[in-house]
């Protein structure tokens, strides 16, 4: 089976948003370039990669991706999100910003990314700063 990201997708006409499920891109290159490696961090944003662009347009308006580290043996989850420039650090602010992006299309899971940002320890200064 195909590991999949959720994408978050405009509706052609009117302000209706649908939830598609692509392949994964390949994150790895980006990841290891921005995100503290600390499996402590388990939630954390960073900016998008072009290795990071997925299929059917998938991220092509966002400018972040919000990673959210799988416990217990679990699967990652990554969102495509958009961060106002003040807000494009790895930090506290950063992940909330994302958070209340998802917040938008689906409360439900925005609760439980809440949920992982209140026992995640947030990254060292270094991880923090994106170089765009």
């Amino acid at each position: 089976m195909q590991n999949l990201v959720p994408f978050i997708a405009r509706a052609a006409q009117g302000d209706d948003f649908a939830i598609q499920w692509v392949a994964t891109p390949n994150f790895a290159a980006g990841n290891a370039q921005f995100l503290d490696p600390d499996p402590r961090c388990l939630i954390q944003v960073r900016p998008l990669t072009q290795s990071d662009l997925g299929d059917n347009g998938a991220g092509r308006k966002a400018n972040a991706l919000l990673w959210i580290r799988g416990e217990r043996g679990g699967s990652d989850l990554a969102y495509y999100v958009r961060v106002p420039p003040h807000l494009r650090k790895n930090n506290r602010a950063g992940v909330m910003c994302g958070i209340k992006c998802i917040r938008r299309f689906d409360p439900e899971l925005a609760r439980d990314a809440l949920a992982v940002a209140a026992r995640t320890r947030w990254p060292k200064p270094e991880a923090q700063s994106w170089k765009l």
